[in-house]
């Protein structure tokens, strides 16, 4: 029932394997998984370049 969230929030936390390990362990679709992995992956990746980008626009100095 909660799959879906717990594989979106956990996975770049506490890694790919061991969510999948996880999730088919709890009986979880590997089509499902494997989308919701897909897309947690993606959109820290996309936050996390972001915040960078920022952080490095922050700290440069201004002349």
């Amino acid at each position: 029932r909660h799959g879906p969230w717990f594989i979106l929030l956990a996975t770049p936390w506490i890694g790919v394997w061991a969510v999948a390990v996880t999730a088919m362990a709890l009986g979880m679709n590997q089509r499902q998984l494997l989308l919701f992995t897909l897309i947690s992956i993606s959109v820290y990746a996309i936050v996390l370049a972001g915040l960078i980008a920022f952080g490095i626009q922050a700290v440069r100095p201004q002349s």
